[in-house]
């Protein structure tokens, strides 16, 4: 599996386009603006983009779904509880943005804790991690120990919680139990900022500390 960051808007999100070096299937985790860089991105990779995955439903990671989603003719996918947020643009906070109110509307839905999504020879685990939204979740590729959380857990860092759908213990239960749960050695792949690993959130995040 290769990864390629393409970094985003004036709010530096993370764009992550995931794929196989064999079959050249590939999986758009967040498109949160910027479409033509992102585009360029996958089209000078030669992949195919088989799935478009959403973290969450905030304006700053959805932005460029519906160009992506034109230039690829792929599915967007995101959690079930993420589709009232999604549909909204003042509950995504697009409305705010640049003037530039974004609804997802054509989506298909992880409804369950671990369901999977599998393309090219991988298999991606979705974590129902609430807290920063209600829906949030993060992608688990167990083989090649990585994962992607979104708005939930950075670089010493968490997600905030004062926005529609957000609740600090609900943040906190998904990191302790979903996140510090996976082996140390997993690298985190956040929605902004640099990777880190679970085994320095444990220990270093003063936000949320393993107990």
């Amino acid at each position: 599996m290769k990864l390629e960051t393409v970094v985003v808007t004036v709010l530096s999100e993370n764009t992550y386009i995931y794929y196989d070096e064999k079959t050249k299937e590939a999986i758009v985790i967040d498109p949160g603006g910027n479409s033509e860089k992102i585009i360029g991105a996958i089209n000078a990779l030669g992949v195919k983009v088989k799935g478009i995955l959403l973290t969450h439903g905030h304006g700053d990671h959805i932005g460029a779904v519906e160009k992506v989603q034109a230039h690829t003719g792929a599915s967007v996918f995101a959690h079930k509880d993420e589709e009232e947020l999604l549909k909204s643009s003042k509950l995504n906070m697009s409305y705010y943005m640049d003037d530039n109110p974004i609804s997802v509307t054509d989506s298909k839905w992880f409804e369950g804790d671990e369901d999977e999504y599998t393309f090219g020879g991988c298999t991606i685990k979705v974590l129902h991690t609430p807290g920063h939204t209600r829906g949030g979740v993060s992608y688990y590729d167990e083989y090649e120990k990585i994962v992607f959380t979104g708005d939930t857990l950075f670089l010493r860092d968490v997600g905030r919680t004062d926005f529609p759908g957000g609740n600090y213990e609900t943040l906190e239960k998904s990191i302790r139990e979903k996140l510090y749960t996976l082996p140390d050695d997993v690298i985190v792949y956040p929605g902004h900022g640099p990777k880190t690993k679970i085994s320095k959130e444990k220990v270093y995040n003063n936000f949320v500390k393993a107990l």
